[in-house]
């Protein structure tokens, strides 16, 4: 019994450093230590230094991902007339985007399907979505997709080490 209230609390405690964001390589230590040696922990090694963005941090910071990701869409094309430049540049502006359908294939439909998926607090189909963006509205946020990427990474690893821990 007291083994594995210790194993519920070593896996307890992986878990709330990972959410939280910190480093957790003393956490992934203790887990570790009742864990099966071929379980593939890489991707929990790879941040347990650093640490991961929570989740609720990377659903705040998508609008602002969005807006910089929707101004790719809106540049004014060089070769238009001086009309079509100029209510471009009043869009780059400011950014409207009307209620829209999702099922679509172009640029709008892609962001609101990846907008979707954020909503409801999906990262891997977020991101799966957003591979399809075009290469300029994938570079456009930085390294905020590696961070959500590494957050992904490390989701299921955990869930996986609690499971095997636990059983």
């Amino acid at each position: 019994a007291r083994e594995t209230a210790a194993r519920a609390l070593s896996v307890s405690a992986l878990k709330s450093a990972v959410d939280s964001g910190r480093p957790y390589e003393t956490e992934l230590a203790a887990v570790k230590a009742g864990l099966p040696a071929d379980m593939d922990l890489s991707a929990l090694e790879a941040n347990a230094k650093t640490g991961v963005e929570p989740v609720s941090i990377l659903i705040a910071q998508f609008p602002n991902v969005a807006r910089s990701v929707y101004q790719t869409f809106a540049e004014p094309d060089e070769s238009g007339d001086v009309l079509q430049s100029f209510l471009a540049s009043a869009r780059s502006l400011v950014a409207v985007r009307g209620p829209g359908n999702a099922d679509g294939t172009g640029q709008d439909a892609v962001l609101r399907r990846t907008a979707n998926a954020f909503s409801k607090g999906d990262l891997s189909a977020a991101l799966a979505a957003s591979t399809d963006l075009p290469q300029a509205g994938q570079h456009a946020p930085a390294d905020w997709p590696n961070r959500a990427e590494a957050r992904v990474d490390v989701d299921a690893p955990t869930a996986q080490a609690a499971q095997g821990l636990l059983s």
